[in-house]
């Protein structure tokens, strides 16, 4: 008897077999566009301002790996999301976290 791990879902496998249904998802290039903005530098040095832009292309199958693997890491440490500033600041999910805990 061997044992299977459960699937997660996959919101880009979806996506991808949704506009590629026939193409298998090592074959499905997606572009994914997300935009978050916040304010940027310190309210003590308002003179600062900084505009930062990242992108990711990769397959349908290599999201659903990533995501995955993701979803592992925050498992790994008791976390359900990222949020960089609150990780920066130790606050919410990582009030109390001191640096070497991450």
């Amino acid at each position: 008897m061997t044992s299977t791990t459960p699937r997660c879902y996959s919101e880009m496998e979806h996506l991808a077999s949704v506009f590629f249904s026939d193409a298998p998802p090592q074959d499905c290039f997606m572009n994914l566009y997300s935009a978050f903005y916040d304010a940027a530098g310190q309210e003590t040095q308002p003179e600062l301002h900084v505009v930062a832009c990242a992108g990711v292309v990769a397959t349908a199958d290599k999201w659903r790996k990533f995501e995955a693997e993701w979803r592992d890491i925050l498992d790994r440490f008791g976390v359900s999301e990222f949020h960089a500033k609150d990780y920066a600041n130790r606050a919410g999910q990582f009030k109390g976290w001191k640096a070497d805990d991450a």
